[in-house]
Parts: C-alpha cells; sequence; structure tokens
C-alpha cells in the first residue's frame, strides 16, 4: 500500500468516523449502528492490506538474510511469516511477534 493510498483511506475514515459521531448526537442509532460495522469492516480491510504488506517485505528479507548466510535472521523473517499468515487467516490465537 502506497502512501497516497493511505492517506485517502485514513481522510475517508475520518469523515465516516465525523458521520458515525455525529448520528451519536442525534440519535440516529440505526445510522449510527450502520456506520460502525462500515467502519469496522474497512478497518479490517485496511489493517489486513498493512499486514500482507509487511508479509512481503518480510519474506523479501528472508530471502536476502538466506542469500547472506544469516541464518538466525532468516528464521526471525521465517518466524514474522508465519505470523503474518496465521493473523490474516484468522488462526492466529496471540502473537509471538517480539517489538
Amino acid at each position: 500500500m502506497n502512501i497516497e493510498t493511505m492517506m485517502k483511506h485514513l481522510k475517508w475514515l475520518t469523515g465516516s468516523r465525523k458521520a458515525f459521531n455525529q448520528a451519536l448526537d442525534q440519535g440516529d442509532m440505526d445510522r449510527a449502528i450502520r456506520l460502525s460495522a462500515v467502519l469496522e469492516a474497512d478497518r479490517l480491510r485496511f489493517s489486513r492490506s498493512l499486514l500482507a504488506d509487511s508479509m512481503k517485505n518480510a519474506e523479501a528479507l528472508h530471502k536476502v538474510a538466506l542469500k547472506h548466510g544469516n541464518e538466525e535472521l532468516a528464521g526471525i523473517y521465517e518466524e514474522q511469516m508465519k505470523n503474518a499468515t496465521e493473523l490474516i487467516s484468522g488462526d492466529h490465537k496471540h502473537s509471538q511477534i517480539e517489538v
């Protein structure tokens, strides 16, 4: 995901969040619930997109680490790819990625 796409998405989220808050302020719970569902679905798509980008980066860095014979670093990237795959598929219970 490039920066321009990310900025457009964040602008859309900000506008949608304002509409959600306005619906709450006006007591329009049906509209607020619909907007909340749209916001949550979009947030999940955005998160998965970022996670997919992160996985692509980890794959590339894994290959570089292997090419240069750094097995320890390759193992770290391999673990990140595994965790990203589990998170994308929804099979991941708790994150094992250390920060």
